[in-house]
């Protein structure tokens, strides 16, 4: 509405007429002392123009058609982009059960198609490919817990910190790799701590040239130690450092320089090497603690040394040309040599010149083995190519399903992490196409009493109740399921590919989990005599939202049910299809109104029924609207029944 193409159809007509009229001449002639001469002409024209403008000559627009209706958040999927995470404070996860992992970009895309089998790709639109990140576990050695672990963390842009509107966060994934059927995916998000290692200490390579934590934000060769800003002769196995000083002449050299030095430029007056400390028949102690190194640690064939925390760099280059070995391409020391990459390496993620190490965040574990029809999978979409599962599922998980860890707000999360836990040691890979915090232009009011709905005080959350999208792109059974419907789907023909369509889904399902000692408000679904409200005003419209009598009629389809899932109806009218359908007294109805403001407005309300079952449709004739006193659900003064055609 407001943006329809405009047709002009514009035409004009002209005329003339012209004659000499010699009687005339001659007439003037016999004047006394008037001679003439030119003969007298007659002449008369005409013009008629006329313009009849079309203001729509498609006959249609969309007051809403659902296809920007989802805003979201997206984080990146460059390998480049992602850290590696510091522990959490909600677990015994730490760096001593900390296990190998890798996180890279395929060398080669992974083709769209196999991931979103129903989405167009073409060429010129440059959708062929999708760009994936890929997580690599190896877990080795024994872990103080049952498990092992290990994660990425991601800072979020500065404007996109305030989340307090977003409904979920969206993940699609792929665990076919996965082999432990308990293998956990945790997610953080808020403030997490920047210290990977655990050392209290801003872990930088850039020389602090402007004082403490300030560099001058150029690498040079004789910095590009790694972020742990030690060597390998004096690594830990976790992270650390054995060294505490080093000299600043090293700096000035390079890696080769560095370790061509019979110290490694380490200054400290009792010097303990990794290989020292790994072959002491004691314990160490310095400061009045242990020094603890790891056992389990990697060899750097290339360089030929130990590298104790498994930091050196290495991929598509000399000594590492394999573009399938990804085992160093996560590396912070050397990947200077990395094609566009000349940044120093450092735990300060929002650059603010300080080790931030608060923990205030939202979490949630999901578990990507679990069956897609088990509720606790949270999966609400899975695609599917030739009859066949392409391992690709979108798992939903509602900001109502995040617990807290501190005192954490939905509108300050500034960072992002994704931890994955397992038992196994043997190797795993899990897959992800794409991560969204996502919001909605329809905003969920909640639920109210049937009595009150105009009363904004009535109305009260319901942490059950969400507003989301679904469309042809990522399900292939509701793009099925449009095939019901008597629409043409848009088609880019610049690009050469079909549009995606895309509806609003109403979600008010049951709380499985309720126990009895939860309190009221806790149970889903929607109480007898209630109802769940969502809202737009449309203000992108402004004042084109305020009327619609340039069109004689509005349309809207509604479908009952979930077309990603075949169960039997339990809530919407069978319309004698199906025994276990619900009827009257438990039905939902449907209920729209538009107009003005909670005052003023015109209000349907009829039954749902399955699918995309004819009767759902609503076609409102806006000629003979306001012919009509149509009750509201609050005063029913005249019912109109009307079940159609039939």
């Amino acid at each position: 509405i407001g943006y329809e193409p405009m047709q002009n159809f514009v035409w004009n007509i002209k005329g003339k007429y012209q004659n000499e009229i010699g009687f005339l001449t001659r007439a003037v002639d016999y004047l006394p002392l008037i001679e003439t001469t030119k003969t007298s002409v007659f002449s008369i024209e005409g013009n008629y123009a006329e313009i009849n403008p079309n203001p729509n000559p498609l006959g249609q627009a969309f007051i809403d058609d659902f296809e920007s209706a989802k805003r979201t958040s997206s984080f990146s999927i460059m390998q480049r982009q992602w850290k590696m995470a510091s522990p959490p404070l909600d677990s015994t996860q730490t760096i001593y059960n900390r296990g190998r992992m890798v996180w890279y970009n395929p060398y080669e895309d992974e083709l769209t198609k196999t991931i979103w089998p129903e989405q167009s790709t073409s060429t010129r639109a440059n959708n062929n490919t999708t760009k994936t990140l890929h997580l690599q576990t190896e877990f080795n050695g024994a872990s103080d817990t049952s498990s092992f672990w290990n994660g990425i963390m991601i800072p979020l842009y500065t404007s996109e910190h305030d989340q307090s509107l977003s409904k979920y966060l969206d993940i699609w994934v792929n665990a076919n790799d996965v082999t432990d059927d308990s293998f956990r995916i945790h997610i953080d998000i808020g403030y997490i701590s920047e210290d990977w290692n655990n050392n209290n200490i801003l872990d930088t390579e850039d020389e602090p040239v402007y004082g403490p934590g300030m560099g001058d934000g150029i690498l040079s060769d004789g910095e590009d130690i790694g972020v742990d800003n030690c060597t390998d002769g004096y690594e830990d196995g976790w992270g650390g450092c054995l060294c505490n000083n080093y000299n600043d002449a090293r700096y000035e050299s390079n890696l080769d320089g560095i370790y061509a030095q019979e110290f490694e430029y380490c200054l400290d007056s009792v010097k303990f090497t990794y290989e020292e400390v790994l072959n002491s028949d004691i314990l160490i102690i310095r400061d009045g603690k242990f020094i603890s190194i790891n056992p389990n640690i990697t060899y750097d064939d290339k360089n030929n040394r130990k590298d104790p925390n498994g930091d050196n760099w290495c991929y598509n280059t000399t000594g590492c040309s394999e573009t399938s070995d990804y085992s160093r391409a996560n590396g912070t020391e050397g990947n200077g040599l990395a094609m566009g990459y000349r940044y120093p390496d450092t735990e300060d993620l929002d650059k603010n010149n300080s080790l931030d190490t608060q923990d205030n965040y939202f979490t949630v574990t999901i578990l990507p083995k679990l069956d897609v029809k088990n509720p606790e999978s949270m999966v609400i979409a899975a695609t599917v190519e030739n009859g066949d599962s392409t391992g690709w599922k979108l798992i939903r998980i509602p900001i109502t399903g995040f617990t807290t860890v501190g005192n954490p707000a939905w509108n300050d999360v500034p960072t992002f992490r994704i931890r994955l836990e397992s038992a196994e040691t043997n190797l795993q890979k899990l897959k992800i196409a794409k991560i969204e915090l996502v919001e909605n232009d329809w905003r969920e009011m909640g639920t109210a009493s049937n009595e009150f709905l105009t009363d904004d005080d009535a109305i009260y959350p319901d942490p059950f109740f969400t507003v989301s999208v679904i469309n042809t792109d990522e399900s292939t059974k509701y793009k099925d399921s449009l095939d019901d419907l008597d629409i043409v789907l848009e088609h880019d023909e610049y690009n050469d590919i079909d549009m995606k369509e895309q509806a609003l889904v109403l979600s008010f399902l049951e709380n499985t989990d309720l126990t009895q000692a939860d309190s009221a408000g806790f149970e889903g679904g929607i109480a007898g005599n209630h109802a769940v409200l969502i809202k737009n005003t449309f203000p992108s419209l402004g004042d084109r939202a305020k009327s619609y009598f340039a069109y004689e009629k509005m349309e809207m389809f509604v479908h009952g049910g979930d077309p990603e899932i075949n169960s039997a109806c339990n809530w919407y009218e069978s319309d004698g299809n199906s025994n276990s359908c619900a009827d009257d007294s438990t039905a939902v109805d449907f209920l729209f109104r538009i107009g003005k403001d909670g005052n003023n407005y015109y209000e349907i309300r009829q039954p749902v029924y399955e699918g995309w079952n004819n009767k759902n449709h609503i076609d409102i004739n806006i000629d003979k609207l306001t012919q009509l006193k149509i009750p509201t659900i609050e005063s029913p003064a005249e019912e109109l029944d009307d079940v159609g055609l039939d």
